[in-house]
């Protein structure tokens, strides 16, 4: 396991890792998840309530992490 991912589940007991990883794979997967569309709302949500997590963890695999909660997004975009 990941060493952010074993810090974060043991600070918040409330949240699983399965669900850290169906979002971080939904996210690669789609690249932008919005939290208008219910299917994408929870990983969405995982998203934004862990932000720290998830910059470090696209960071470490080339990607920036975009976080717009006012419109209700979040996204992926490569970095040269």
């Amino acid at each position: 396991m990941h060493a952010d991912l074993k810090q974060l589940l043991s600070k918040h007991e409330d949240i699983d890792e399965d669900k850290i990883k169906a979002a971080a794979a939904e996210l690669l997967s789609c690249q932008f998840l919005y939290r208008r569309k219910n299917r994408q709302r929870k990983h969405f949500e995982i998203v934004t309530r862990f932000q720290s997590y998830f910059y470090n963890l696209m960071d470490a695999v080339g990607y920036q992490l975009l976080v717009e909660e006012m419109y209700g997004f979040v996204g992926i975009v490569p970095v040269n």
